[in-house]
């Protein structure tokens, strides 16, 4: 018989729960996996679901079956190998339910996969949503990862999603999306930025900091992660169509973070310089390059 891992003993809800936010391709995935790597903290692949969440109207049982077929119906769900009748029965066993306790038994029972206790999110494109996240969890603590417009417009280049190859559509998305971030982040308690190079070149500095703003002890394993990315990032499934017909392959969803099985790699760094023309570094700082320079980039 499945045991409740969710009940109220096992989800740890003091603690902080870090949620990993960002433009796409700007070292979003990296971030997770050496969190992830902590002894103490799993943090899933992406979600994409909360904000389908935090919009339902409904109370009581209706709530928690609405709760229940969003989460299992979403694209990502096959990627948290989780047994749907586990986590139904896991849900009907909160005694008080709400979006927030659904939540909380969710990334429980993926924490407990792993043994661990402690847990947390990331998801790029909920920088769009911290507001309403935090209301749904006040322990939510979000690090927010800015990398080089420039590298992620050269990183997202001929990719299924994003803007686009165009650099006027890239350098628009790039700046509306950190701009839209800061601003939310006024109403946060807790809001940190950081920027991918430093994750980079300064990797233990970084880390540590992070920590001490989720109140995570320090752990040098998180250095190590890439020893383990491969098989964190083989939970991952194809993405499919309404008709069940494969939109994205898994294999085409795990070479865009290929990297991540390797140390990191600072001569990822500056690509633009080389992967975009005289034209195309003109246009993104004339539309972007205030920004840049407000996070130290060179233009």
């Amino acid at each position: 018989m499945f045991q409740n891992n969710c009940r109220e003993d096992f989800i740890d809800q003091a603690h902080p729960i870090p949620v990993i936010v960002g433009v796409g391709r700007s070292g979003t995935t990296l971030l997770r996996l050496m969190l992830d790597s902590h002894p103490e903290l799993a943090i899933p692949p992406e979600t994409h679901f909360i904000p389908r969440l935090l919009a339902l109207s409904s109370v009581g049982g209706q709530l928690r079956e609405e709760f229940y077929c969003k989460v299992t119906e979403s694209q990502t769900w096959p990627d948290f190998h989780i047994n749907k009748d586990e986590f139904l029965e896991a849900l009907q066993n909160l005694e008080s339910f709400s979006v927030a306790s659904g939540l909380r038994c969710f990334y429980g029972l993926y924490a407990k996969r792993f043994n661990k206790k402690r847990w947390g999110d990331k998801t790029p494109l909920y920088n769009l949503h911290m507001k309403d996240i935090q209301e749904c969890l006040p322990n939510a603590r979000f690090i927010h990862i800015v990398r080089d417009g420039r590298d992620v417009a050269v990183s997202g280049k001929d990719l299924w999603f994003g803007p686009g190859d165009n650099i006027e559509k890239q350098a628009i998305n790039w700046l509306s999306r950190i701009r839209e971030a800061r601003q939310q982040s006024q109403y946060l308690s807790h809001y940190l930025e950081i920027r991918y190079e430093d994750l980079v070149t300064d990797t233990t500095n970084t880390l540590k900091n992070i920590c001490e703003f989720i109140e995570l002890p320090f752990n040098c394993q998180m250095e190590d992660y890439y020893k383990n990315a491969s098989a964190r990032m083989d939970e991952i499934s194809a993405r499919k169509n309404s008709d069940g017909s494969t939109r994205v392959s898994k294999e085409s969803l795990l070479s865009i973070h290929a990297n991540t099985s390797s140390q990191p790699d600072n001569t990822r760094m500056g690509r633009w310089r080389e992967g975009m023309s005289d034209e195309d570094q003109a246009l993104f700082n004339a539309i972007a390059g205030d920004l840049l320079r407000d996070f130290g980039y060179e233009t």
